[in-house]
């Protein structure tokens, strides 16, 4: 393997040579986030190749970003899946205004490189910190995000399915083996039992999910919002697992995470704000009040696997497994069935 001076400089070429244009250096590309070192103990499986490598922007002469660079190991093959997916939405004649352009993907030395268009504009997260308190919490963004991305769902399903039926969700009985997990890690066995009990009796079909849609990957632009980060995009298949995701993530910058809290906060702002009941409507999708239950404690089990599989600190998986705890009693209340029919 190349030295590090070299692989960078080297990397530099390979830049020049896809982008073509001035001659580069390296103040030409501005890294915005630093996941981890390539190297590691142990070799990178699954959800931990994630936290390897880096963000960066490439610049043009004037100093203005006209790229975004994702690095990661070379072996990681969810690149192939970003690239195909996002082709496939930006042709689809109603998603496509949400998808950013994908320049290209190629591995060089132990790097693979993601390059797509960069958008000029405001993640949601930003949006949220800004406007919290002025617009009810979280519910003002959300809604009028949700409301412009409605079309990808059904893109999704299309690119996926075609005119095929969809069959059940895989990730639906996958999380049934992830509870053995979660159990040794401290999930009390009455707990567990409450969610074996629950999913065994609920089938869903196969809906594919974004997978990781919070607002640090969505973003507003003058053309509107857009979504990126299609990593993990159909790996994923449960009903209303991006719409769980992402108001919990929102809510979250509001301190309603722990304990369910996001559930009451969205349950409350269901009854006062119609923009939110209007566009959290079409995502139910015909789901009864005990499917969406089930959806929500495989979305949760789900998410704390992930995090857990991904070494997240122990910090982290401790307060969502305090949220699942929580969970038997704010179903019981009807909390999740608020939020969703009101």
């Amino acid at each position: 393997m190349p030295g590090p001076e070299r692989l960078r400089w080297s990397l530099l070429d390979r830049i020049n040579r896809e982008f073509g244009g001035k001659p580069r250096s390296w103040s030409d590309i501005l890294v915005v986030f630093n996941v981890g070192p390539f190297s590691a103990s142990g070799p990178l499986e699954g959800d931990k190749i994630s936290n390897r490598g880096f963000n960066a922007l490439l610049m043009d002469e004037t100093g203005m970003p006209t790229h975004f660079l994702k690095v990661r190991p070379g072996h990681h093959s969810l690149f192939s899946t970003e690239i195909d997916t996002q082709a496939a939405l930006a042709g689809h004649p109603s998603a496509g205004a949400l998808i950013p352009a994908v320049a290209t993907t190629f591995v060089h030395g132990p790097m693979r490189v993601l390059v797509t268009e960069f958008i000029r504009g405001e993640r949601l997260d930003g949006l949220l910190k800004r406007r919290v308190e002025r617009l009810e919490r979280w519910a003002g963004p959300v809604s009028d995000f949700l409301g412009a991305a409605s079309s990808l769902w059904p893109a999704l399903s299309e690119i996926t399915f075609g005119d095929e039926v969809p069959g059940q969700s895989a990730t639906l009985r996958q999380v049934e083996s992830e509870l053995e997990t979660l159990g040794t890690l401290g999930l009390s066995a009455a707990a567990g039992e409450v969610f074996r009990d629950r999913l065994a009796r609920t089938e869903l079909a196969s809906v594919p999910q974004h997978g990781d849609l919070w607002p640090w990957n969505v973003f507003y632009s003058r053309s509107g919002w857009k979504i990126l980060d299609f990593e993990i995009t159909g790996e994923i298949d449960l009903p209303l697992y991006d719409i769980f995701h992402l108001i919990r993530s929102a809510a979250g910058i509001s301190s309603e995470v722990q304990s369910g809290e996001w559930l009451r906060s969205w349950a409350a702002l269901s009854s006062t704000n119609s923009d939110l009941q209007e566009v959290i409507g079409w995502s139910i999708q015909g789901l009864s009040a005990q499917e969406a239950e089930a959806a929500l404690i495989a979305y949760l089990i789900d998410i704390t696997s992930r995090f857990y599989r991904r070494g997240l600190r122990e910090s982290r998986i401790d307060s969502l497994l305090l949220e699942l705890e929580a969970l038997p009693e704010i179903l019981d209340e009807g909390i999740l069935a608020k939020a969703l029919f009101g």
